[in-house]
């Protein structure tokens, strides 16, 4: 495994020979955009990876699979070949408002429900 500048592995990759899966733990060490790069059975195999503040698209899974395109769009499907898929966990993004932390599909929630039902009274929908 091959990361950009700024990225380390923290020790060896763990194998799960009844899930055809090695999985690695990446770190990055600042903020950064870059690819991962492995070469396995003779092909070389990347994957796109960013870390950091701010709001960016990333995809978090590469798949060979029209599926996976759909799904994962930012990301050309994987070729032919002895690698299925490749998945960087990203952890869940927070945001703090008022002094309160919570994910970011509770603050859109939060918004975007009180906002219909005004609007729904300004432009005189019936919801009820």
């Amino acid at each position: 495994l091959k990361t950009p500048d700024g990225m380390s592995v923290e020790g060896p990759p763990v194998r799960v020979f009844s899930q055809r899966q090695v999985s690695w733990r990446i770190r990055p060490r600042r903020p950064l955009s870059g690819r991962l790069e492995w070469v396995f059975a003779g092909r070389k195999v990347e994957k796109s990876v960013a870390a950091g503040p701010g709001a960016r698209p990333v995809s978090r899974k590469r798949t060979r699979s029209l599926a996976g395109l759909v799904r994962y769009p930012t990301e050309t499907p994987l070729d032919a070949g002895p690698v299925a898929w490749i998945e960087v966990s990203y952890p869940s993004a927070t945001v703090t408002f008022l002094g309160l932390e919570a994910g970011w599909l509770v603050w859109f929630v939060a918004f975007s429900l009180p906002g219909a039902f005004l609007s729904s009274r300004w432009l005189e929908w019936r919801f009820w």
